[in-house]
């Protein structure tokens, strides 16, 4: 029997002494084969916006894919996982529980989890709150899912105003001459306090003066 789910028209009949073939009666019959039960090292996992794909080939003109996954610390990071039987058949139905851990510097784990009853789930999380690397484990039952563990990077989420800071800052405080420019540095960072370096930051900083003694 065929290892692929799917319905077949299984053909009963015979040819005798070279004739023709002839079909049984009822024959072609429909028949359909099933997924067998759901295997956890046969699932795969799809990350969609969280992956980044790049091809590489070697000398032997052989092409392999690669992919690594970036997530934003707070921001809502979404990916599926695909429950497969041993043959790799997908499942079309529900009812399995899938988890996923982050191992790293400060870990984590999905806070968010969506059976789509059709052998598909959605896992989540928002909670990543310390930029760098990490390992990501899907797991079900303590097993995991093809290709698990999977490296992740842990980039910092939008710049926050109230983290941020103001660089270089001496004991007495910024000093500038009245009626000239005053320019100084803001350090951006995230609302984890998570540094933004080589970041174009979109956050608008706005600066305003208060006296607060005479001179």
């Amino acid at each position: 029997v065929t290892t692929v789910a799917g319905v077949y028209a299984v053909t009963i009949g015979a040819s005798l002494a070279g004739a023709t073939f002839q079909h049984a009666l009822g024959s072609p019959v429909a028949t359909r084969i099933h997924t067998q039960l759901p295997v956890t090292a046969a699932s795969t996992v799809e990350f969609g916006a969280l992956a980044n794909y790049w091809n590489t080939t070697d000398a032997n003109n052989v092409t392999t894919t690669h992919f690594n996954l970036t997530a934003a610390a707070g921001e809502l990071s979404t990916f599926r996982v695909i429950a497969r039987d041993k043959y790799g058949n997908r499942l079309t139905n529900g009812g399995l529980l899938f988890e996923a851990t982050a191992q790293g510097s400060r870990p984590f784990r999905n806070g968010g989890f969506v059976d789509l009853r059709d052998g598909s789930y959605n896992l989540s999380w928002t909670d990543a709150q310390e930029v760098g690397a990490y390992q990501l484990f899907v797991r079900r039952s303590g097993l995991n899912v093809f290709g698990s563990p999977f490296p992740l990077h842990i980039s910092p989420g939008p710049g926050n105003g109230t983290r941020s800071e103001v660089a270089d800052i001496s004991v007495g405080g910024l000093a500038a001459v009245a009626g000239q420019s005053l320019t100084f540095q803001v350090r951006p960072r995230d609302r984890y306090a998570n540094l933004r370096p080589g970041y174009n930051d979109t956050t608008a900083f706005a600066m305003s003066l208060t006296q607060v003694a005479d001179p």
